[in-house]
């Protein structure tokens, strides 16, 4: 972190000064990335948290209000984003089960795939209507970015190239756009 006797002065940040913000960014990057790999147990992940977490603070830096030192402000923000991945990543990790024993456990499920019957074919329908008007709730990004991912199948990494936009946006996206979906679709 930031050495005794260093002062990363916020003011000289919000004003734009790059040589500052670089001061900043060389004195704790390090020392984040680990801080953050301690929370999530991924380092990729930890340099993507504090990577978008120093980008965010220098695009955001006219309107920053740091009532604590800078040092804090920036655990605070790091520490905040590691446990909304964890967060995610629980969410993710149960959709996935869920996923995996529907697709074991198919013909249980659907022991007659292909015999329609009036009745299941109103409830497919309705329940496609119903997905496609929770779809039509989101914003237009997170709508593509959601398709993309979760219809289309492509990675982060995939609909991030697509689109011309970070992982981290995409995964950020997915979740508000899962979180909407549940509301929307369970009332939850």
């Amino acid at each position: 972190m930031i050495q005794a006797g260093q002062h990363i002065s916020v003011e000289k940040i919000k004003r734009g000064d790059t040589r500052e913000f670089e001061r900043l960014f060389r004195s704790c990057y390090k020392y984040l990335c680990i801080y953050a790999e301690n929370i999530t147990g991924d380092a990729l992940e930890a340099e993507d948290i504090v990577s978008s977490t120093l980008a965010g603070l220098w695009e955001k830096r006219e309107q920053l209000q740091i009532h604590t030192t800078i040092e804090s402000y920036i655990v605070s923000a790091v520490r905040h984003k590691a446990f909304n991945y964890l967060k995610h990543a629980e969410v993710e990790e149960r959709y996935r089960a869920k996923a995996e024993y529907r697709l074991a456990h198919a013909d249980l499920l659907n022991p007659e795939e292909d015999v329609h019957t009036p009745l299941s074919d109103i409830l497919e329908k309705e329940l496609n209507e119903q997905i496609e008007n929770a779809l039509q709730t989101l914003p237009p990004q997170c709508r593509k970015i959601l398709t993309l991912h979760k219809i289309d199948g492509l990675s982060y990494q995939e609909v991030a190239a697509r689109l011309n936009i970070s992982i981290n946006t995409v995964r950020t996206q997915l979740t508000r756009a899962m979180k909407k979906m549940r509301i929307v679709l369970m009332g939850k």
